[in-house]
């Protein structure tokens, strides 16, 4: 891992769409973007914010996520998610996590990622012992 991973942020930006609305069992219960989706992109921000400092032969796995969502947001509310590497503890990497709505600057969600960087083959040696 680079050390400037330490300096790291990652962002990802979305549109909110029908499919994103809170949804459980096949129905709509809330028309406004749902926890599951927040989480989603919160995961992608924190894997932007390092995945540019791997070193050859590295990758990583979401361990561990905490998200509060705050304030609601309807469909075709654009959202800008923002992962900032906050802590570096030997191989496990924290993200704090900061959605907002992008016209309003709403705070949509905040919480924390952590990834655990490993050499691709342990990582592999993992999945397949997952798999069987």
């Amino acid at each position: 891992m680079h050390p400037n991973v330490a300096f790291s942020v990652g962002v990802v930006e979305f549109t909110v769409t029908a499919e994103m609305t809170a949804q459980l069992d096949g129905r709509e219960i809330h028309p406004v973007c749902s926890t599951f989706w927040m989480v989603y992109y919160a995961e992608v921000a924190a894997r932007r914010a390092i995945e540019q400092h791997f070193a050859e032969g590295e990758d990583a796995v979401g361990a561990a996520i905490q998200l509060n969502h705050r304030a609601m947001c309807g469909v075709e509310a654009d959202v800008v998610v923002e992962a900032r590497v906050v802590q570096i503890e030997g191989n496990r990497i924290r993200c704090s996590i900061k959605a907002t709505a992008k016209n309003t600057n709403t705070l949509l969600a905040e919480g924390i990622q952590d990834q655990v960087v490993m050499r691709t083959e342990v990582l592999a040696s993992k999945i397949a012992a997952a798999v069987r």
